[in-house]
């Protein structure tokens, strides 16, 4: 019987130190791992097979910049201008002359 009882002891110790070995093995794994951001992406919201969305981000993953296609002529017409992940800046092209001509300061 004392016998059993240490060999239950064992095996507990055996199991708690197994899964701290694990855990912090895991832990580790977690730190290492890369983070991923887009540096751009392409949006087709119309499903026309056209992009009407395009937004940029910077190796951080704060945004930069979006343009959009408002009224889905394949032509984008609005640009969402970011300093430091934050909007600051519109710019629409409202002639379709492919130059804006109203800018907006936000």
């Amino acid at each position: 019987m004392k016998n059993m009882i240490m060999v239950l002891a064992v095996l507990i110790c055996v199991s708690f130190v197994a899964g701290e070995a694990y855990s912090a093995v895991n832990a580790a794994q977690e730190s290492t791992s890369i983070k991923v951001v887009p540096k751009k992406i392409q949006v087709d919201s119309n499903f026309d097979g056209k992009v009407d969305r395009i937004e940029s981000y910077d190796i951080n993953g704060k945004p930069v910049k979006v343009e959009a296609d408002n009224d889905f002529d394949g032509i984008m017409d609005e640009t969402l201008l970011y300093k430091d992940g934050k909007p600051y800046k519109t710019e629409k092209d409202t002639n379709k002359d492919g130059k804006p001509d109203v800018w907006i300061d936000l």
